[in-house]
């Protein structure tokens, strides 16, 4: 599946005479189907595009900051009850 979705945004972009792929999209392919953001990548490039790598890393972070916070929450905040 995500090789078919990143087929569609690859058309996508071309038929809008774009070149590069919005980090969100490649962070959706990655989170979403597992899809390294190097293969990604690779494909794009072989197409004469790039992923906005900028956009994904900083999406990747997002998630990764909202993890430690939920870690962060003391085990005594959760009542059983």
């Amino acid at each position: 599946q995500g090789m078919e979705l990143l087929g569609w945004h690859i058309e996508e972009l071309k038929a809008a005479g774009k070149q590069e792929l919005e980090g969100a999209i490649g962070f959706r392919l990655y989170d979403t189907y597992g899809f390294p953001w190097e293969l990604t990548d690779e494909i794009l490039q072989e197409q004469g595009m790039t992923l906005d790598k900028e956009g994904f890393d900083k999406l990747v972070d997002e998630i990764k900051n909202i993890g430690k916070k939920k870690e962060a929450v003391p085990a005594e905040d959760f009542d059983a009850e």
